[in-house]
């Protein structure tokens, strides 16, 4: 390069250096800009990932309760047909003053009277079982489930989320049920209700929308 005036005079092998440098510049820039967009893209797709096995095991996780709460009606209905009513949810009297269980005492109620431990009036019997119970999971795995007896025990059938099934009835003959029918529900993936007053539940209530019924 020669320098005449203010002028520069560069010769050809000073260009072909100064391209030279120019374009491993330009090829680092294109070779880092390419790396941030196939990690970006990378991202995104582990992120869809995540959320498609997500959206599947919660899927499967619904379909697992809806397959239970079917036992749990069609147990309740034989149970009706045997004693003419549905479990009654009042506290028993050989169930006070006994270890509590994180469960509502109807939760504990049902699950005796299905398992032919109390009469619709909550009072004690022994007939057999009023559904298949192997394929339910409880509160405390293979407490009260063997042998079939008069004796209460405290437990519950669970939900594939870890919570009790929900069931709602009459606490007594005599209280005003607006609902047609029992109710046995899930509180879904958030474990969460708005309780029912007297059988009239509201679906439709923000904490209720993912509960699923039986």
């Amino acid at each position: 390069m020669h320098a005449i005036g203010r002028w520069e005079i560069h010769s050809g092998e000073d260009r072909g250096r100064e391209a030279g440098r120019l374009r491993t510049t330009d090829l680092k820039g294109l070779i880092v800009a390419e790396l941030v967009v196939v990690l970006a893209i990378a991202i995104l797709l582990m992120g869809a990932s995540v959320a498609v096995i997500g959206g599947l095991h919660d899927r499967a996780k619904r379909l697992q309760s809806e397959a239970e709460l079917a036992v749990l009606r069609n147990g309740l209905e034989v149970f009706r047909g045997v004693y003419g009513d549905y479990p009654l949810t009042g506290d028993a009297p050989t169930l006070m003053n006994r270890e509590s269980l994180d469960a509502r005492m109807a939760e504990v109620m049902l699950f005796n009277a299905l398992l032919g431990r109390l009469d619709a009036g909550l009072r004690p019997d022994s007939r057999k079982r009023h559904l298949d119970w192997r394929h339910l999971a409880t509160a405390r795995a293979g407490v009260g489930v063997d042998p079939v007896g008069s004796d209460l025990v405290i437990n519950a059938f669970v939900d594939p989320w870890g919570n009790p099934y929900v069931y709602r009835y009459r606490a007594s003959a005599g209280e005003v049920w607006r609902a047609a029918t029992c109710l046995i529900y899930s509180r879904g993936p958030d474990g969460q209700e708005i309780p029912p007053e007297h059988g009239a539940f509201d679906p439709n209530a923000r904490l209720n929308r993912d509960n699923i019924h039986g």
